[in-house]
């Protein structure tokens, strides 16, 4: 997920946890984009909290599933060269 103006992880977490569903947990965030864990029969209930979730005047948004951490971070959190842009 992206997030359109920056929020603190304190913040993020807050919102996830006060309305999102149970089996959600925050796996990264950098401050602006991060991943989300959750159980593959959620999936679908995860995508529409995660874009209809607003944490003050910033939005999130989703920008693509995958069925394990590893390849998510691949295909959505690294950079150029094969390096991860998170710790």
């Amino acid at each position: 997920f992206v997030v359109s103006t920056p929020v603190d992880r304190a913040r993020l977490l807050a919102a996830l946890r006060s309305a999102g569903p149970e089996a959600l947990r925050l796996v990264e965030y950098d401050g602006a984009r991060g991943l989300v864990g959750c159980a593959h029969t959620a999936k679908d209930e995860t995508i529409a909290f995660l874009n209809a979730l607003t944490i003050g005047v910033s939005r999130v948004r989703t920008t693509g599933t995958s069925g394990t951490i590893r390849r998510a971070r691949q295909k959505y959190l690294a950079r150029r060269g094969g390096r991860h842009a998170l710790p």
